[in-house]
């Protein structure tokens, strides 16, 4: 039996892969891929690091491990890049390449998470 918490991260992670879906699937009918995806990619970026600097504010956690770092800096430099493909709306052909890897990257990544929280028991994300 999964406890109460656990359920919710499977349905939130679950939801975040709909929401990947059909994102996907909008720009692809509007025609607006790269500017939806970009979005995406940059609320994912920010929400990501918001968690990690919420969760370094509680008194218990102080210690920052390099892998924590690692990840932030990549997540910044994601979100650096895509709003930069917001503002000048992907008029480079390496934006629009990096995006979608960004963007795939996230997906794939929030899938493996699903399938990790499906069949292990996890204490803490970090």
């Amino acid at each position: 039996m999964r406890k109460p918490e656990d359920r919710q991260v499977v349905i939130i992670i679950i939801a975040l892969l709909f929401l990947y879906a059909a994102v996907l699937a909008t720009g692809v009918a509007m025609h607006q891929l790269l500017l939806h995806v970009a979005v995406v990619n940059a609320v994912a970026g920010t929400l990501m690091i918001s968690y990690w600097v919420w969760d370094k504010l509680r008194p218990l956690q102080r210690m920052t491990e390099q892998r924590e770092i690692i990840v932030l800096s990549l997540e910044g430099l994601f979100v650096a890049v895509s709003l930069y493909a917001i503002i000048t709306t992907g008029l480079n052909y390496w934006l629009t390449v990096l995006q979608y890897i960004i963007f795939t990257l996230h997906a794939v990544l929030l899938l493996l998470f699903l399938i990790f929280m499906l069949t292990f028991k996890i204490k803490k994300l970090f």
